[in-house]
């Protein structure tokens, strides 16, 4: 089962039960959540659960921040300099991309189709026939690309835009590898990429619990993809896989040589809510970058100065915490994705496009003292 919005037939599941046959559930991944669903679904009474583990050793996971706006250069830069010649998917979030990408890697020497669910089934036949007879080394295509995929051989899977849950992450993921030697994970991140899925998500017709659950599936994928902890322990962790946790360095974070510890910074949270909200006196809607800028103490004149934002009493609160700007961006993107602050997206008729951001409902929990922000950054 991969959800309703993929396979709304599952609904209807439920009426097997009639027959009054034994029913076998399968499925690749699911969290103990999952596992109700699909309970519920099928209608079933006390079902034995039988659960292996997740943990695929010789896969390493990493994760790799997009340099150039499109992407597209980070991709054919990182296959030609580890890649070269090696059999590969990229996962993309649109047909668009799918294209856009092969005629880059093309462009750039490298052998490529793509692959999409509007292709009509002879080219969806030909291109993935291309790719399974090493035709061509690379097949970029979204998520339509992957049922009964079983090829030995696959040496990486990038993601080339964040994936919508970590349940997609690790099927999409898991078909490098599978001949058992060591393969790569590989996904690209951008925080901005985050609204762009999340204005899919709230622009579709589903209902607001469907939705709501969407949002924290993406925001589980995005503290993923900050996180400084292990990252196979991440994983096998979401799935509640209790099994031993040997990474032995396959992933970035654990391969890092540099130590972070982690930081307690919830008075530093504290300070920056109460510095959003005297901002609000200057002006209506904040950035994250506007708001990182004030709080560091910047005398940026198009971000801070020509709004006032130097004026307020928490200008600059936060320049002892944090030695760069970066930092306070990324120590705010943890409170994003945490709901002590809220990104909201502006309407297509905004002329400025930049989201903006408002308390969350955990802003109140941490200024009261009732959660705590450990993080290592």
């Amino acid at each position: 089962m991969w959800g309703q919005n993929f396979r709304p037939s599952f609904q209807e599941l439920y009426q097997l039960k009639r027959f009054g046959k034994p029913i076998c559930a399968f499925t690749g991944t699911a969290t103990i959540r999952t596992q109700s669903v699909i309970v519920e679904k099928l209608a079933l009474v006390e079902p034995t659960i039988i659960q292996m583990s997740c943990n695929r050793p010789n896969l390493v996971y990493e994760v790799l921040p997009k340099k150039d706006q499109s992407g597209k250069g980070d991709v054919v830069e990182l296959i030609k300099r580890r890649f070269p010649s090696r059999c590969g998917i990229i996962y993309c979030s649109t047909t668009r991309e799918t294209l856009e990408l092969a005629y880059e890697l093309k462009t750039a020497g490298i052998s490529a189709v793509y692959f999409h669910g509007q292709l009509d089934q002879f080219e969806q036949q030909s291109n993935s026939q291309t790719w399974f007879t090493e035709k061509a080394d690379i097949i970029c295509a979204t998520n339509a690309f992957g049922m009964g995929i079983d090829k030995h051989n696959v040496h990486f899977v990038i993601h080339f835009t964040m994936p919508k849950s970590l349940e997609e992450y690790y099927q999409e993921a898991g078909r490098a590898g599978r001949d058992g030697n060591t393969a790569f994970c590989i996904l690209l991140y951008r925080f901005e990429d985050r609204s762009k899925l999340l204005r899919l998500v709230f622009t579709s017709e589903a209902p607001d619990e469907v939705r709501n659950n969407q949002k924290i599936a993406l925001d589980t994928v995005v503290s993923y993809c900050l996180s400084k902890n292990c990252r196979r322990e991440i994983i096998l962790k979401y799935f509640n896989d209790n099994s031993e946790i040997r990474c032995n360095n396959t992933c970035d974070n654990c391969n890092n040589q540099d130590i972070i510890s982690p930081r307690n910074l919830s008075e530093q949270a504290k300070m920056l809510c109460r510095c959003k909200e005297e901002m609000l006196t200057k002006h209506a809607k904040l950035s994250v970058k506007q708001i990182a800028l004030t709080f560091k103490g910047s005398k940026s004149k198009r971000d801070v100065e020509t709004k006032g934002f130097h004026e307020i009493a928490s200008y600059g609160v936060g320049r002892g915490a944090f030695k760069k700007d970066a930092n306070v961006i990324t120590f705010i993107h943890h409170l994003i994705t945490e709901n002590v602050l809220q990104e909201h997206l502006r309407s297509i008729s905004d002329p400025c496009t930049t989201p903006y951001i408002t308390l969350g409902n955990n802003a109140k929990l941490v200024r009261d003292g009732m959660k705590e922000i450990i993080i290592k950054i």
